[in-house]
């Protein structure tokens, strides 16, 4: 008999701030939580949260100044804090959350239950919202977290003292799911926009989701020696670009993460320069707003579809997820400069266009391209 495995609708929320959200039963509670191969962080906004300081003081009188859905009560889903215990991430975003980490008695996902899970509290955060997510269901590692306990006496010396905690992504492979497998089919459809699936490879004829069986390759990870799972980085070979006219880059060993929580794609400034030029009508104007996208004019103008070329097998990224709709008025382009210190990102445009099936065990990425 096969292993029960955990299949999950996804939710798509539009630009800006694009991203995929499924749904989580914590307590009594539901909540929409985006779901993210990019972070390590599972965390849900609570009840009274604050903006961040760093954030406009109008906004401060807001009792939803960041616009989110369901906020946690931690009375209600029974939260308890871990001593001394804290969190803070950062988004390529520029948004950030902070807060407490703690247990929760019973953590949901679909029929599946998982007990004394471990859960973030954002207490403070800088966040744009769409009155809908909550807060972030992080699928990348490290497999526990270790929290320091320091300024606890013990007769007369006060040591750090540390201890560990399973994350949320290892508590779900711990249930009878059999391989540590997850894939993501994320759609271009406002309903019933994607399919989250644990447990095993997915039966994709099954889901209705058509693959183009001829473009498949295994991409190896960088766990960067974590026990489970790590940062879900590969190394494309190239880029091409086909529109006004056909240009490539070669990317060398530089290493991109693929993260259904960023809205955009994030590429080196030279790569990023080739794509910009090839729009049809040229762009006259390409401003960087105050959140990191880049606004383009005129608004009819049409990307370069985008190759990437992954262990020697190529995948299209249709134009159409490369020119992202802010308003009636307003588009941005689907292509970012990536951070100097930073990896490369293959974020939800990349995903729209494959299959992506996250392998724990064997530390590698299976790519399908999807057809629609």
């Amino acid at each position: 008999m096969d292993n029960p495995a955990i299949v999950l609708p996804l939710r798509h929320l539009p630009p800006p701030m694009e991203a995929y959200a499924v749904t989580a039963n914590i307590g009594v509670q539901d909540f929409q939580l985006i779901i993210d191969t990019g972070s390590p962080d599972t965390w849900v906004a609570q009840e009274g949260y604050k903006l961040s300081s760093h954030e406009d003081s109008t906004r401060q009188m807001d009792n939803n100044p960041c616009h989110l859905g369901t906020l946690l009560n931690p009375k209600v889903v029974q939260f308890s804090a871990i001593l001394d215990s804290e969190f803070e991430f950062g988004y390529e975003s520029r948004e950030k959350a902070w807060g407490s980490i703690g247990k929760v008695l019973v953590f949901s996902l679909g029929p599946h239950h998982f007990k004394n899970a471990l859960l973030e509290v954002a207490s403070e955060l800088k966040w744009t919202g769409k009155y809908v997510e909550s807060g972030v269901l992080g699928l990348a590692g490290p497999a526990s977290k270790v929290i320091n306990h320091g300024g606890i006496p013990l007769g007369n010396q006060n040591p750090d003292i540390k201890s560990e905690y399973d994350s949320l992504i290892t508590e779900i492979f711990k249930a009878p799911l059999g391989p540590k497998v997850f894939t993501l089919a994320l759609g271009r459809a406002e309903t019933m926009s994607g399919i989250a699936f644990f447990g095993r490879a997915a039966n994709l004829t099954q889901l209705n989701i058509q693959a183009d069986k001829k473009t498949r390759v295994s991409a190896a990870v960088d766990l960067k020696g974590h026990p489970m799972i790590g940062e879900w980085l590969i190394k494309p070979t190239s880029y091409t670009f086909i529109g006004t006219q056909t240009r490539s880059a070669d990317n060398g060993e530089t290493r991109a993460l693929v993260d259904s929580g960023d809205e955009l794609i994030r590429l080196p400034r030279s790569v990023a320069n080739i794509f910009h030029g090839l729009w049809n009508p040229p762009l006259t104007s390409l401003e960087e707003d105050d959140d990191g996208r880049f606004k383009v004019e005129p608004n009819d103008a049409t990307p370069p579809s985008l190759v990437i070329t992954i262990d020697g097998v190529k995948f299209m990224v249709n134009a159409q997820d490369l020119k992202l709709k802010l308003d009636e008025n307003t588009y941005y382009s689907g292509v970012q400069i990536s951070d100097d210190e930073s990896p490369q990102v293959l974020g939800v445009p990349f995903l729209k266009n494959v299959i992506a099936e996250f392998d724990i065990d064997n530390k590698e990425i299976v790519f399908h391209q999807r057809l629609y």
